[in-house]
């Protein structure tokens, strides 16, 4: 027997006894992750490809002979599927398919999804930091934690830099250490969705943008600017370089003001005057007083980038946040990751 359950009819009517409610899809507070993965099965209908979240219309067959069309909302959207080999040609109006994940608690009809088993016997994992659970093959999640390996470019030859696309290696590659403090984390708890700016597609401030792994680019606008471009919600921040100590700085602002030096291969940014009252999506609150360190360093033969960032706020930390990641150089698209991008 499957060590997951498959979801019938009579369970959903159980688990749907709630209110119906119009959410935005960008959210995961709605599915219950502490339960046990459910199973719900039916002919695909339709396929939404589109970021942050790729969607399906799954028809499903009742107990009394009835059929419903249920929404079904994948982990992830084109942005991260098509580097780790998830393409949209593999999901084919007409056939069945399998979903595992868990029942909306606010939305009639609407499933939250981390694996899909085609047809074809393909398994398509929809989470960048998921497992196959029913099959050797498989595309995506963890077993591509380092993507692009095998496809860098020769970045000594063409001799960029770091003015270049750089797209995310995956979760083996990143460390997030962020010691809330408890209020702060009293505040996470009671996180609602529907008054959260990134769910009601509102771009966030700093340092947000930063968090998602999603590409990066950088482009030398001129010897004292460098404009960094972060795939989430396709925000533009700009560095600026040899600013003089006497130099007037700019009103507060959702991005803040960053100011950056290189030291070797490696370019040093400080933002202060960070306007934006929240330091993740979960509406952590950090005060104007908030600093953001950040080093990217650029490896000998300018393939990859070493990332971190260091936020500094005694509203939401006990002590200094750390995020590490890495980037690596390849000869692709720079690409967004906005809200409800169609693709």
């Amino acid at each position: 027997m499957n060590k997951y359950l498959t979801i019938s009819y009579k369970l959903l009517l159980l688990l749907l006894i709630i209110p119906s409610t119009t959410l935005s899809h960008h959210s995961r507070a709605e599915f219950n992750q502490r339960l046990a993965p459910v199973e719900l099965e039916g002919i695909l209908t339709k396929v939404y490809w589109r970021n942050p979240h790729t969607e399906f219309d799954l028809l499903v067959a009742n107990s009394d002979g009835s059929e419903t069309t249920w929404k079904v909302e994948a982990w992830g959207g084109p942005t991260t599927f098509s580097p780790q080999g998830v393409e949209r040609s593999m999901f084919v109006v007409g056939e069945r398919i399998r979903f595992l994940g868990w029942v909306s608690s606010r939305q009639e009809k609407y499933f939250g999804s981390t694996n899909a088993l085609l047809e074809s016997g393909l398994e398509t994992v929809l989470h960048f930091s998921a497992d196959p659970v029913w099959s050797d093959n498989f595309v995506g999640g963890t077993e591509k934690a380092i993507r692009f390996g095998d496809i860098i470019p020769n970045t000594e030859e063409q001799n960029l830099g770091i003015f270049r696309n750089w797209v995310y290696a995956g979760t083996g590659q990143q460390t997030r250490d962020w010691p809330y403090t408890a209020e702060t984390q009293e505040i996470r708890l009671k996180f609602d969705p529907l008054y959260s700016d990134v769910d009601n597609c509102i771009a966030p401030g700093m340092p947000i943008p930063m968090n998602p792994p999603l590409d990066n680019q950088f482009i030398e606008i001129d010897d004292n600017t460098i404009q960094l471009n972060a795939g989430y919600f396709s925000t533009t921040r700009y560095i600026h370089l040899d600013v003089p100590d006497n130099q007037t700085p700019p009103e507060a602002s959702p991005l803040g003001y960053s100011v950056g030096h290189w030291e070797g291969n490696t370019l040093h940014i400080e933002t202060t005057r960070i306007n934006y009252p929240y330091f993740d999506v979960r509406m952590a609150p950090q005060s104007k007083d908030v600093r953001v360190l950040e080093t990217y360093t650029l490896s000998e033969d300018q393939s990859r980038l070493d990332y971190k960032y260091t936020v500094i706020d005694h509203i939401t930390f006990t002590r200094p946040a750390t995020l590490t990641r890495v980037y690596l150089a390849i000869d692709e698209p720079y690409k967004t990751y906005g809200c409800d991008d169609e693709v």
